[in-house]
């Protein structure tokens, strides 16, 4: 939880707006009423550890020169200049000034001081707060809404009026405290909802939202989440058009305008005639004037003691726990929403619980609101290592599992999980996770939570409260199972019905993997009775065979049974179909490490590093050339018989020089030019005189007899001058 020095009341950017609404209506007198004599402000903080009272700490009260600041347009802190309002700036105030000044005027600390994380507050809990539309879903971008879509979120606990703090405490029979807390919710569609007031219009008898109170505890070794109280449902009526959610379109009371709040006082959401669960279906529409909805009136009334008939009822002695944490959660149940838009409809705030004998005193918020969130999101908080996944039925309800694996540190881990029903009227019956065989499992366990006050399915016409039976664990075939017991009735038996979490606990001597756990219907379904669930759960056991199998198997009998691709008596060899070739390695399934110089799935393709030209590469660096190609790449022309004046520039094909031809550029062009200027002349005169006579293979021979002669002479003198 964060430093509790200050907490201040909950505002978001995208709320700041609402603040501002709100304080710009207050008079002087509704401002001056909430304000003790002593000049400051008063804040909840959390209870003493030594002997359970509450006291309360108190923030100075902004002076008559910062209310006249106020007044006068704003407090300077507040503008362009300041840091973004969306984050801890770390200087005073911020740079939207409606939402500076609105927040300022309701914390003076964050534009006198600073402007830290409770000044900007939880953004991502907020639709709207980086674009104009609802978010449909929770963490996921805003989408723009259809038209005539309603969207209802719970946008304050505890608190009512001008940001009273607002929880009761009604006392206790026997074992049983008994609570009830503010609400406010806002429409963040497009359409009016439905608020109609019970039978004050034909048809209407059913066409308003219903709020239910949930408290859930955090173990003080934060390992276990588990609901612990729960109350009967208000149902709404006659709503305000309240300024604390936008710019609120005012409509009459039988619907809440679009942007505008509605405030029930916790007084009221813990009157006496509260309705039960039990008759409610979370996902009933009111598609025709006469359909179903989410309920049919006259509804029961509480029974027993009405100090804490239909009340949100907590055992006592799930209070006094020292360390633990508490959770305060809302849901509000609607006909008119589309279902997609109802998994948003619950928000939960951190609280401290009064504690001690009597159990007297409220229940004091400790933190801000996390809106449109579940609760289950306050483990996830307090451990980063909790996993929460949502889970639908066939018709759109909402299940979500939250799990996390704690290693024990003695060779077993504890597997812990929560299973929360947000509006599957499916519901369920049971829970299951796969456990190899050879697994040992210990300690299983199983926590729900009571139904009271008579809630239970007045349908069979034997009243009273749901069965509360366990669900017994049993352990075979492949599975720990836990599962309803029918006790009497089916429909009295103890389903995990909607707006209610069990939790399901075991140790095993393997540590974790990912498996698919299984939720079962409780109540009839078109498709598949059950619903997977990704989760984490037992390994296989390999204890007793050597290193454990290596991990590519399962021990039975002390040996070991490989999984596929694996071989050798601890299974730490791994199989290549295709045997690695040429030196090269197997060192997983299929997969050969190639030694240098080769490579290919089974090492079988050398390699060369300057690419074979005209040839092929048989080894490493060595290449096979084609007919006629030759050098280490391939890239000489090879002639046969050789170019004598010329080059080789494709196999058998000479380009001869100048003065040279024929095939091997043996033959001169100009056979006179003895020079070889191109020019026949004075120089090949004088060479072929003094050649005069024998001269077997000499250039000045020009017919080739063997002797140059008077023949010869007569040639060069015919090719005197320029060789053409």
């Amino acid at each position: 939880m964060p430093e509790l020095s200050r907490i201040m009341f909950i505002l978001t950017p995208a709320m700041c707006v609402l603040a501002a609404a709100v304080i710009a209506q207050q008079s002087e007198e509704a401002r001056s009423s909430v304000v003790p004599s002593n000049g400051y402000t008063e804040f909840a903080t959390l209870p003493e550890s030594s002997g359970g009272e509450f006291e309360a700490a108190f923030l100075p009260l902004a002076d008559d020169s910062e209310a006249a600041r106020f007044a006068s347009g704003g407090n300077p802190a507040c503008g362009p200049d300041a840091g973004p309002c969306s984050e801890a700036n770390g200087t005073p105030g911020c740079d939207d000034t409606e939402c500076c000044n609105a927040v300022c005027d309701l914390d003076p600390f964050c534009c006198d001081v600073e402007w830290d994380e409770y000044c900007a507050g939880p953004n991502e809990f907020v639709p709207g707060a980086s674009c104009s539309e609802a978010c449909i879903e929770p963490g996921q971008p805003c989408a723009e809404l259809p038209p005539g879509t309603v969207d209802i979120a719970v946008s304050r606990i505890g608190i009512s009026g001008a940001g009273l703090h607002d929880f009761k405490e009604y006392g206790v029979d026997g074992d049983i405290a008994a609570f009830a807390g503010a609400t406010t919710s806002c429409n963040l569609g497009n359409e009016p909802a439905d608020w109609y007031h019970n039978g004050n219009e034909e048809g209407s008898e059913n066409r308003h939202p219903l709020i239910a109170q949930q408290l859930y505890r955090l173990s003080p070794n934060g390992k276990r989440f588990e609901m612990i109280g729960m109350s009967w449902l208000k149902h709404g009526f006659c709503a305000l058009s309240e300024y604390t959610c936008g710019n609120c379109q005012a409509t009459n009371c039988s619907t809440l305008g679009i942007g505008c709040a509605d405030t029930y006082t916790a007084a009221r959401n813990g009157v006496t005639n509260l309705g039960p669960r039990g008759t409610i279906d979370p996902l009933g529409a009111l598609s025709e004037p006469d359909g179903p909805g989410t309920h049919t009136h006259p509804q029961p009334t509480p029974s027993g003691n009405e100090t804490i008939a239909g009340r949100l009822q907590v055992h006592t002695s799930d209070l006094d726990i020292p360390g633990a944490a508490y959770f305060f959660e809302v849901q509000y149940v609607t006909h008119d929403e589309p279902i997609s838009l109802r998994h948003n409809n619950a928000s939960w705030i951190p609280v401290a619980m009064p504690a001690g004998s009597e159990f007297t005193g409220d229940i004091l918020r400790i933190d801000v609101l996390r809106m449109e969130q579940i609760v289950l999101g306050a483990w996830q908080e307090n451990d980063p290592e909790v996993v929460v996944t949502p889970i639908e039925d066939e018709q759109g309800g909402r299940f979500h599992l939250a799990y996390r694996v704690t290693d024990n540190g003695d060779g077993t881990w504890h597997y812990e999980y929560a299973l929360h029903n947000m509006n599957s009227q499916l519901a369920a019956r049971g829970f299951e996770v796969p456990v190899p065989d050879k697994v040992v499992v210990s300690g299983m366990g199983f926590h729900d939570v009571d139904y009271h006050s008579g809630d239970g399915d007045l349908a069979t016409g034997g009243g009273g409260n749901y069965d509360g039976t366990d669900w017994p664990a049993t352990d075979g075939a492949g599975t720990l199972s836990w599962d309803m017991q029918v006790v009497g009735h089916y429909d009295n038996s103890n389903a995990l019905r909607w707006g209610t979490t069990y939790n399901f606990r075991f140790d095993a001597n393997t540590p974790p993997e990912s498996v698919v756990a299984t939720i079962k219907h409780y109540r009839p379904t078109q498709g598949p009775d059950t619903i997977p669930a990704t989760t984490l759960g037992p390994s296989p056991d390999v204890s007793g065979c050597t290193n454990g199998c290596s991990g590519h198997g399962i021990c039975e009998s002390g040996s070991c049974i490989c999984d596929a691709g694996w071989d050798g008596s601890d299974c730490s060899i791994p199989i290549c179909e295709m045997p690695c070739q040429n030196g090269g390695t197997c060192t997983a399934p299929n997969t050969c490490q190639c030694a240098s110089g080769w490579e290919g799935g089974d090492c079988s393709i050398p390699i060369c590093t300057d690419p074979c030209q005209n040839g092929t590469c048989t080894s490493p660096d060595t290449c096979l050339c084609l007919p006629g190609w030759g050098g280490p790449v391939c890239e000489d022309a090879v002639c046969d018989p050789p170019c004598v004046h010329g080059t080789c520039v494709t196999p058998d094909a000479c380009e001869c020089n100048f003065g040279w031809e024929g095939p091997d550029c043996s033959t001169p062009t100009c056979p006179a030019d003895f020079h070889g200027d191109g020019i026949v002349g004075a120089f090949e005169l004088a060479s072929l005189l003094g050649a005069w006579g024998s001269c077997v293979g000499c250039p000045q021979d020009l017919d080739g007899d063997g002797t140059v002669g008077a023949l010869d002479l007569a040639l060069l003198l015919g090719a005197w001058g320029p060789c053409s």
